[in-house]
């Protein structure tokens, strides 16, 4: 049986017996504490995920499924308890499920190797920039394998704005760096072009992420930041692998 029709068949047996009620009611606490466990890593986890739309209907369903948990934290009896708990935990655990799948991060089909495309709002509304290896020779797309880590380089120019993040310490598999931090970013403008070498203005995010994962010939992942004047939103990048 499941936990709930068993603890309601328990419950229409030995419910009738006073001394009962207080072990039925123990079950009950004890299946609620299971249920509220998994609630909670539910909750943690989802903020960690890359941005994708099985991660936004993942985070909808939780958000929807509150009143659920709610409700089945309310009144915690073997009555109450053994009606309401194999729904909610069914529920719960679709949601889990969903999180887990979402957790990896989506690859970049409409990218080509060595390129980064985002949209940046500099208080204008979004506008999209695109770079390649080769659309500026100021352009850098680099990640250096040693080991077991990856330093990834980013540096591209589009018209008179770029991008410059990098992550020394890459891990293979599949991993989430902070911005600042483990991850640095800076939006670039006012591009001097005739200087040598070229000058622009750095500025710095401070909050975001970039979720990274690796094959065996390529770097590809998703980014969001922000800083002073500028939101950075749906950033991907796809960049080749290579050693000293």
């Amino acid at each position: 049986m499941s936990d709930g029709k068993a603890l309601r068949s328990l419950q229409h047996a030995l419910g009738r017996y006073p001394e009962y009620t207080e072990t039925l009611d123990t079950v009950a606490s004890n299946l609620v504490a299971i249920y509220n466990n998994e609630y909670n890593f539910v909750g943690s986890l989802l903020p960690e995920l890359p941005p994708s739309p099985e991660a936004t209907a993942a985070t909808a369903q939780f958000n929807a499924h509150a009143h659920t948990a709610a409700k089945l934290n309310a009144d915690v009896t073997a009555k109450k308890t053994s009606a309401l708990y194999d729904a909610a935990k069914r529920k719960l655990d679709g949601i889990f499920t969903r999180a887990n799948q979402a957790l990896l991060v989506p690859f970049p089909k409409d990218l080509v190797t060595n390129q980064v495309k985002t949209k940046i709002d500099v208080g204008a509304g979004p506008r999209n920039f695109t770079a390649t290896g080769s659309s500026s020779d100021l352009n850098v797309l680099q990640a250096v394998q040693t080991g077991n880590t990856i330093s990834l380089t980013i540096n591209v120019v589009e018209s008179t704005r770029g991008l410059a993040f990098t992550i020394p310490n890459v891990q293979l598999g599949t991993a989430r760096y902070e911005i600042p931090g483990e991850a640095n970013f800076a939006y670039r403008t006012d591009f001097d072009f005739f200087a040598m070498p070229p000058t622009s203005t750095d500025i710095g995010a401070t909050n975001g992420f970039i979720f990274v994962n690796t094959t065996a010939t390529e770097v590809f992942g998703t980014f969001e930041c922000s800083g002073p004047g500028f939101n950075i939103t749906n950033g991907r990048f796809r960049v080749n692998i290579t050693t000293p």
